[in-house]
């Protein structure tokens, strides 16, 4: 056995390490987003600014709890999926991030203490798409990255 089938071995239990990562921290990530998305915060005294750069703190906080949904996503897909579907799993995050968002503030619909808010669902979507793009380039890039080897 060669030195480069030791390297593949280990890259690939790299890989598959990195997609059980990403799978555990993905299952951890939704419950707290739908908690932080549903949970009343009355009452609590955070004392922190109500802008950032200008921007109301509400929609950066919006912003900055969709981002990881479609990377945390991506890399829990396994590599193989990855390479068969492409940019269809792409696609695929991008509408289920949507939904996601979607389903996240009309869930407070439901509930007497939270209220939809359009201002919040467009941080939301900006945050899914913004994560998507980053998705996208990691996509090139690995693409790129094997045809420069082949």
């Amino acid at each position: 056995m060669g030195s480069g089938a030791i390297h593949n071995k280990k890259s690939l239990k790299e890989r598959v390490c990195v997609v059980i990562v990403a799978r555990v921290v993905l299952l951890l990530y939704i419950p707290t987003l739908l908690f932080l998305t549903l949970y009343s915060f009355k009452g609590v005294d955070l004392s922190l600014p109500k802008t950032l750069l200008g921007i109301a703190l509400d929609k950066v906080v919006h912003f900055l709890m969709f981002l990881p949904f479609p990377i945390l996503s991506w890399f829990a897909l396994s590599n193989r999926v990855k390479k068969r579907t492409g940019w269809r799993a792409i696609l695929f995050l991008l509408l289920l991030g949507v939904l996601l968002a979607t389903l996240t503030e009309h869930l407070q619909l439901l509930s007497h203490y939270r209220h939809f808010d359009f201002s919040d669902l467009v941080a939301n979507y900006l945050a899914i798409v913004v994560g998507t793009i980053v998705v996208a380039i990691f996509y090139i890039l690995k693409r790129d990255d094997r045809a420069g080897r082949l």
